[in-house]
């Protein structure tokens, strides 16, 4: 088998409303940038992968040359190119597809099964009210959800608290509640400047999520305050999590550092599937448990899901959604290009995709429609 042709796609796709991610204060998005990466094979099995920004130009110069008459089953052979061309790490994914595809079984079960499902988080991303995130929550609880994670983004701690007494109030122990205080995300240009933590104010933050049996607390520092995280993590007793952006040596070095009680990578963000593979065996290897970051898409999710299925700890899977402004249709299946979604089950569970290799189908026709004119 040979890879015949590599297309990639940039996508621009519409919000339905403005969308104000709490990572990047001040900032108002209406449309999405998204690139859809296609592997044809001689034999006619095609792979997918996905991710965000527009990264069809890097494709096609800096890695569809070195994948063109390669054999696609030969991926860790192929992690040069992956490391050579770095952003465009998804197109990975396409080739774990083909993989999967080639032997007809789903990815976790080549990968050697642990479970066939795994439970899920709801992931909110905008700036909110705590009155708004408490009805937010009643409705998360009514779907099946069994947990849910906040964003802090306040300037103070005080403020912070009340949108986790809200959902606390509103859900009591009903559900399991996260934060995430992205200090280690705030990387994009913004029309505001967002708080900034130093280790006193993770530190008592930590302390009252305590106090408040909230499960983890997310990216409290910076993306390499690694020995600033260790402290924090031995010094509370809640977990310490994140990674979501970082690379496999880092990995290695959150592991012999303790920084962190849980990591956090992302199959398409900071690293290729093979790489969030390795983090999980570091995980086993050190005692440390592995929620992943939750993967940009339906196609991230469905391979984020497949990796857990594999793993025997406790975890979770982050599903994204926090509707109007992200939905399973809009955000998951980006604006109904993927025909297969992942939904919840009724025990707040996550399956992998019944079908082999990830399990995606996507309707070619739609995805054209979004294609951005060069």
């Amino acid at each position: 088998m040979k890879i015949r042709q590599v297309e990639s796609f940039d996508l621009t796709i519409p919000h339905e409303v403005v969308c104000r991610p709490a990572w990047a204060p001040g900032r108002e998005e209406s449309a999405r940038a998204f690139t859809v990466v296609l592997v044809h094979t001689d034999t006619g099995l095609s792979g997918i992968g996905g991710g965000d920004g527009h990264w069809s130009s890097k494709v096609e110069r800096d890695i569809a040359p070195f994948l063109v008459g390669e054999d696609p089953l030969f991926v860790q052979r192929h992690a040069r190119v992956f490391r050579n061309a770095p952003g465009p790490w998804f197109v990975e994914l396409a080739l774990w597809d083909i993989v999967g595809k080639a032997a007809n079984q789903p990815l976790f079960r080549l990968w050697g099964a642990a479970r066939d499902k795994v439970p899920a988080y709801a992931s909110m991303a905008e700036l909110s009210t705590p009155e708004e995130r408490a009805e937010q929550a009643k409705h998360y609880l009514a779907m099946g959800f069994r947990a849910l994670k906040l964003r802090f983004h306040a300037n103070s701690l005080p403020d912070d608290l009340e949108y986790a007494d809200a959902v606390l109030d509103a859900v009591g122990d009903r559900m399991k509640l996260m934060v995430d205080a992205n200090q280690a995300n705030m990387f994009v240009p913004c029309p505001s400047v967002g708080p900034h933590w130093d280790y006193s104010r993770a530190y008592r933050t930590a302390k009252e999520l305590e106090d408040r049996r909230v499960l983890w607390l997310e990216e409290p520092q910076g993306r390499w305050d690694f020995r600033e995280l260790a402290r924090l993590t031995q010094n509370t007793r809640i977990y310490i999590a994140g990674g979501e952006r970082n690379q496999v040596e880092d990995f290695r070095e959150m592991a012999l550092q303790g920084a962190y009680d849980i990591l956090q990578p992302d199959v398409t963000k900071a690293g290729t599937l093979s790489g969030a593979l390795k983090v999980k065996a570091l995980c086993e290897l050190f005692n440390i448990h592995l929620v992943p970051h939750h993967g940009a898409s339906g196609i991230g999710l469905s391979a984020t899901i497949h990796l857990l299925c594999t793993y025997s700890g406790w975890t979770y899977a982050e599903f994204m959604y926090d509707p109007p402004y992200r939905t399973i249709e809009t955000y998951q299946c980006l604006g109904g290009i993927i025909t297969t979604p992942i939904r919840i089950d009724e025990e707040g569970c996550v399956a992998p995709l019944p079908g082999p290799g990830l399990g995606i189908e996507i309707d070619r026709k739609v995805m054209e429609g979004y294609v951005e004119k060069h």
